[in-house]
């Protein structure tokens, strides 16, 4: 009788709370009328609620109200109202809402979970220190292209075998994140990343299970049960409830209690919920644990190493100058989790999307793998798998690849991985007329912008063409918010776009995803979570061959336009399977020792040779530095003015000899060297080709005022075949680099400069031997051809025939 009555009590208290917050409809936007207590819950039981919103919205409009339990939500379903609250009015509509878990779980700290000054402090500094890690630049592209490497070892040795890909997707993910944010990596294998990896999955499961506690807060309040050790045992429970006042909190239980409090909630889900708060609360413990170990170093740490680092030290900062700081050790461990919350769930799961997508549709692979062979025909191959190069600021040869892009366009689009974005306002407001009340849960339904029939035709079907013009331009892509809108949006958006154009194209190229003969039709009808789930699958990778084995393994790869000043080099009998010889520290010596001479106190060419006089090239005037500036992407690193840096690379590498170049360029791409070298043609203007420079006569240094034009950036290593014996390398890649790429292959160069820093292009054009000449022969004897950047006046040699 007793529990009977606490049990009607209880719903007397849920009605009179639910009663008091029940906001009046005047103003508000249309909507369901919904039950009293509960509101319209029982319309999204068993739902995914975007879905329900989505339909909802064609009968209410795109602005609609609903109420759940004691909240009124206000639903916002075309692209244009988003866009008037969360970027034209940021100021209403970028808070978090409130609510019991929201407040629990975020507690005001990092970047997802905090606002106002804190929040927009915490923003602009974690912002700026991506960026100047490099995020969306080739620092960024060498740690995504070496996670890539490992996946692709992956599905190598699963080849022919039906598989689940999701934990090798997340685990890849994951080190990419933690490289980012803590400075390194966990190598294959490692367990603390299977650790890490899984327990932040159990973080975003937390956060799902107990979402009914933000729309019925009355359910954190709880009524007296008999003492059960057995269930309700701190280490058992993680900690989900605690005896504390008649209210069921996040906590542990005291030894002494006689009574028991449980929140009134859904029996069913307690035991998943005590897992996953168990999982939450270790995952915040290691957070901790990361930060502390990187105090310890903090002091050796370079400038922007990581993002604790860089945190710490604006910590350590504020405290010397005794200034008050938000930057405590809550609130950096939080931004950690944050960033591995926001950046690892959101592309695992979009890549798990993109591989059950690709395997059901196999002629999208067909036209990726064709747009990248065309691309990969310019010589972006690197190592044995044949990974494409990107630029510095637009990863390149991502303009020439309008289908992949639209393919990733459409992946955002059809999967809606964050399907609605969940915003609150401060105080009351209006939006598009309507009245707006304090402390409103605002949802941007993204599922149904992404499948409106008015922008997307037939918007279930997966098609990337909807984004291609009869041009093959893309379209339409800025109707696509996966990213979000406004003030809130993914700080991680370049990193995540990055991910997914590097993952797909390296596994296209090696792979063909299949879905495993025999088998049921994969169930295309996702998981409700915070994102957007595929159900379990598996998939078969097959592995391509391109061409052929051997000789015509990468026949087909050798010609095109982009890799300037390449060299393909068939190395054949001269690679040979031995180990790598160390350098000889009387290299390194001399070089130090020349290395300390002062360029101004080596003797000017004009003045030591008299008799060399200046042809009539024209003079460099401001106008051509602008137009440099502007070939190479404004990039101050890589147009040089600067008299010191200009007297060090116009001398040789004996410091005997000393030219007066006014300009130093430094070219990342073949495109930007022919646009280089077409200026300088166009304008009459002298050229000296650069690249490591250590020749000793003087070869690759200006005599007068020539433009150094230095390809030490254009180094990739693009391929080393072991069975065909061919290497293959832009002219800028180092003989040092070259050996030990060869020698992770068990393969070793055969030519043995003795600086081993020279760059191959150099190397190549002085036809250096070295004391294995005798042996393997000349270095012009194994080059199987060129591609070779001339002028405007001769077109391009990429024939890479041997003249």
């Amino acid at each position: 009788m007793e529990l009977w009555t606490l049990l009607l009590g209880a719903l007397l208290l849920l009605a009179l709370y639910t009663w008091m917050n029940h906001p009046s409809r005047d103003g508000l936007p249309p909507g369901p009328t919904g039950w009293p207590l509960v509101g319209s819950v029982h319309l999204i039981i068993n739902k995914h609620p975007y879905k329900v919103f989505h339909e909802l919205s064609k009968k209410y409009g795109k602005i609609f109200s609903i109420q759940m339990g004691s909240y009124r939500i206000v639903v916002l379903n075309d692209l244009d109202s988003i866009t008037q609250a969360y970027a034209r009015q940021g100021d209403m509509f970028s808070h978090r809402p409130k609510g019991p878990l929201v407040s629990k779980v975020l507690q005001n700290k990092g970047v997802v979970g905090s606002e106002g000054e804190l929040w927009k402090e915490h923003r602009r500094f974690l912002l700026q220190k991506m960026r100047d890690q490099g995020m969306g630049k080739k620092t960024f592209e060498e740690k995504i292209q070496m996670e890539a490497e490992e996946l692709l070892e992956t599905f190598k040795s699963m080849a022919g075998k039906p598989f689940d890909p999701h934990k090798e997707l997340g685990r890849a993910i994951c080190n990419i994140v933690w490289s980012v944010t803590c400075g390194d990596r966990f190598q294959q294998g490692d367990q603390k990343l299977d650790w890490l990896a899984s327990a932040l999955e159990a973080n975003m499961e937390f956060i799902n299970l107990t979402g009914a506690l933000n729309y019925f807060p009355i359910l954190q309040f709880g009524f007296l049960l008999k003492k059960n050790p057995e269930l309700w045992d701190n280490e058992k429970s993680g900690g989900i409830l605690s005896p504390t006042r008649g209210r069921a909190e996040f906590g542990s239980w005291q030894e002494g209690e006689e009574d028991w409090v449980i929140g009134l909630m859904w029996m069913p889900l307690l035991s998943h919920m005590r897992q996953a708060w168990q999982r939450v609360l270790a995952l915040r413990k290691f957070f901790q644990e990361t930060l502390q170990s990187h105090k310890v170093k903090v002091e050796e740490a370079d400038k922007d190493e990581d993002i604790i680092y860089s945190y710490l030290q604006q910590q350590a900062k504020h405290e010397k100058e005794g200034i008050p700081t938000t930057f405590t050790d809550d609130q950096i461990w939080s931004v950690i989790g944050d960033l591995f919350a926001a950046g690892m769930e959101t592309t695992t799961t979009g890549m798990r999307w993109c591989m059950l997508l690709l395997a059901i549709n196999p002629h999208i692979q067909d036209e990726i793998f064709e747009e990248i062979q065309a691309v990969c025909s310019g010589g972006h191959l690197r190592d044995e798998f044949l990974q494409v190069k990107f630029g510095s600021d637009s990863y390149g040869d991502r303009t020439k690849m309008p289908y992949t892009e639209a393919t990733i366009a459409e992946l955002l689009r059809w999967v809606c991985i964050v399907p609605v974005l969940m915003h609150g306002t401060p105080e009351a407001t209006t939006l598009k007329g309507y009245r707006i009340p304090k402390e409103t849960m605002v949802v941007g339904n993204i599922w149904a912008i992404h499948r409106d029939e008015a922008v997307f035709a037939e918007p279930d079907r997966f098609d990337p063409s909807r984004f291609l013009d009869p041009q093959r331009k893309l379209v339409n892509t800025d109707k696509v918010i996966g990213f979000g809108v406004g003030r809130r949006s993914c700080l991680g958006e370049g990193l995540a776009r990055m991910e997914l154009f590097l993952f797909i194209t390296n596994i296209v190229k090696h792979f063909r995803i299949e879905y495993p003969a025999g088998r049921p039709s994969p169930n295309l009808i996702g998981k409700h979570a915070l994102t957007y789930l595929p159900q379990e699958y598996e998939i078969m990778p097959a592995r391509l061959w391109h061409v052929g084995q051997k000789a015509g393994l990468i026949s087909s790869k050798f010609s095109g336009h982009e890799a300037g000043l390449l060299a393909g080099l068939g190395l054949g009998h001269g690679l040979r399977r031995q180990k790598r010889s160390a350098i000889k520290p009387i290299r390194r010596h001399l070089h130090s020792i020349l290395a300390s001479i002062p360029a101004y106190h080596v003797p000017l060419i004009r003045d030591r040779y008299p008799e060399v006089r200046r042809k009539e090239f024209a003079r460099l005037t401001d106008d051509d530095i602008q137009k440099f500036h502007s070939i190479l992407r404004n990039d101050t690193e890589r147009v040089i003015t600067d008299e010191s840096t200009l007297e060090t690379y116009s001398c040789d590498w004996l410091k005997a000899l000393r030219g007066e170049s006014p300009l130093l360029l430094f070219p990342e791409t073949s495109e930007e060297l022919s646009n280089i070298l077409k200026h300088c043609y166009h304008r009459n203007l002298a050229v000296v080709p650069q690249g490591g420079n250590t020749s000793m006569v003087g070869g690759s240094i200006p005599i007068f005022d020539e433009i150094i034009v230095n390809t030490k950036r254009m180094k990739d290593i693009l391929l080393v075949d072991d069975t065909a014996g061919v290497v293959m390398c832009e002219a800028g890649c180092s003989l040092q680099e070259l050996d030990y790429a060869c020698s992770r292959r068990g393969l070793y160069f055969p030519m043995d400069y003795h600086l081993r820093e020279a760059l191959i292009g150099g190397v190549l054009a002085a036809d250096m031997g070295g004391p294995r000449t005798v042996r393997y022969g000349t270095l012009h004897g194994n080059v199987l051809g060129l591609e070779v950047e001339q002028s405007a006046k001769r077109p391009k040699d990429s024939s890479l025939e041997v003249d």
